[in-house]
């Protein structure tokens, strides 16, 4: 089959991969360095505070969950698509620098759509399990409340975002955020298709196969990831 044919085990195909996972591990600790640097650091009240703390554990679980799926079980099977995929994503983060903003912001905008992504998920699972038929005002409620607080989450990211966008011009403005829309529905999309909602991928014996090669080295240098963030925040000092 075409999954598992040469292709997928080439020296050109492992360079992609390992390339592609290496951009996936950086996200969250240049992420952190550039919240740990002013104008853009984080200005956290009390509640805010807390809301990150609480908040923040849950959302890290999912990050290492769904960048292992994202990174590497859901990475393309042949040369092809491989090379478009890694071409697109550093295609982006050259957009985004060459536009005018620093280095450390590009990644952290790959960090944001991944967080906002990760949010709208988490508002679609809530709405299928909360408004099902027959709706019931208390889930409502509840839903309303969940929605807020996500909402408020993100939000405390949404300020170092847009102090990165305010130094730029307007259509490099533009520009960007059509770019971070178009990866947070790609992205919303790939991990759609790994619910229990979606259909069955007749692929997914060949994605189980290559992933069994390079599940150690995900797990591996995505919790190194997490590690290094903590540590950049802890040292560097987000208030």
């Amino acid at each position: 089959m075409r999954g598992m044919s040469s292709e997928n085990v080439s020296p050109a195909y492992r360079l992609l991969k390992w390339i592609w996972l290496l951009f996936q591990a950086s996200i969250l600790p240049v992420s952190a360095l550039y919240l740990s640097t002013p104008p853009s650091e984080l200005n956290l009240i009390p509640v805010a505070r807390l809301l990150l703390f609480f908040l923040g554990a849950a959302f890290l679980v999912f990050w290492l969950i769904g960048q292992s799926l994202v990174a590497m079980y859901r990475f393309p099977l042949s040369l092809g698509p491989a090379v478009r995929l890694v071409g697109g994503h550093t295609l982006q983060l050259a957009l985004i620098f060459l536009t005018g903003a620093s280095w450390t912001f590009s990644f952290y905008s790959s960090f944001f759509t991944t967080l906002a992504a990760v949010v709208i998920i988490f508002l679609l699972l809530a709405a299928w399990k909360l408004l099902a038929r027959p709706i019931r005002w208390l889930r409502v409620f509840f839903f309303i409340c969940f929605a807020a607080l996500c909402l408020t989450f993100l939000n405390i990211f949404l300020g170092p975002l847009l102090i990165g966008l305010s130094g730029l011009k307007t259509w490099p403005t533009v520009l960007d955020i059509a770019v971070m829309a178009l990866n947070i529905g790609h992205m919303v999309y790939t991990l759609y298709s790994f619910s229990v909602f979606a259909k069955p991928s007749r692929l997914g014996p060949q994605y189980d196969r290559v992933w069994q090669r390079w599940a150690p080295a995900t797990v591996i240098f995505l919790i190194l990831s997490a590690v290094a963030a903590l540590v950049i925040a802890g040292t560097r000092g987000l208030h």
